[in-house]
């Protein structure tokens, strides 16, 4: 399960009206360790953070600036996402009863996860899926990445009302033990949405487009593309 299918889940994040922080989500003793180009117009800025050793913590740029915000633990179980700059934000129930494992993945080939997560005082949705390695390779930009498939569905868990089905290909990094993203299915009563959240271009620290916020493909039209309909708990 990967942060990087944050425009679908932060459209969902939107839609249900979610609870929301004020202030910055990032911990103040973060260090940034690659910045990484994708092809839906967006640009990802990856974190390490002394205060939560081995957890992942992203920030993504869209062409209006700051647009999300996840934290994953190191098994890339998702902790907390918020949409950024209005603050809609889901926390995960913890513990799952059933995490998402990238150890899982890697040494089977197949990682299955159930959990929940809060919208506010009072709704909860649910995440039920996989993430399979499909024995596919690719190398972009340097960089090896293992090939996934994935499907999970949301729900409401209080009445078992269907929000979405989202599927589709992505890909798996073991150096990073972190997913990038790949071509994404997202299903609903309204019709569906295809967003391919590729990586293009890898930069670490010292190199020219690290740290930078604005993206450099796929930005035409993209936004208008991911107009999805409201959702209610």
């Amino acid at each position: 399960m990967t942060a990087v299918r944050r425009l679908l889940h932060s459209a969902i994040l939107l839609a249900l009206g979610s609870a929301a922080w004020a202030d910055d989500p990032l911990p103040d003793d973060c260090t940034q360790h690659l910045t990484v180009q994708t092809r839906d117009c967006s640009v990802d800025h990856h974190y390490t953070c002394a205060s939560a050793p081995g957890d992942h913590f992203l920030i993504v740029y869209g062409d209006s600036g700051r647009a999300f915000y996840a934290h994953n633990n190191a098994e890339t179980q998702w902790i907390s996402s918020q949409s950024l700059p209005d603050g809609a934000r889901h926390s995960t129930i913890m513990p799952p009863s059933d995490p998402v494992s990238i150890s899982t993945l890697l040494s089977d080939g197949y990682d299955s996860y159930i959990f929940d997560q809060q919208i506010d005082a009072e709704n909860v949705v649910r995440y039920e899926g996989f993430d399979r390695l499909t024995g596919e390779t690719t190398e972009i930009d340097g960089e090896t990445l293992l090939r996934t498939s994935f499907r999970y569905r949301v729900t409401l868990p209080r009445t078992g009302a269907l929000l979405r089905v989202v599927q589709g290909q992505q890909y798996v990094s073991e150096t990073h033990r972190v997913f990038f993203g790949g071509v994404d299915t997202y299903q609903s009563t309204e019709g569906e949405v295809s967003v391919d959240s590729t990586p293009v271009e890898f930069f670490y620290p010292g190199e020219a487009g690290f740290l930078s916020t604005t993206p450099m493909f796929g930005c035409t039209g993209m936004m208008s593309a991911l107009q999805l309909p409201e959702d209610h708990a």
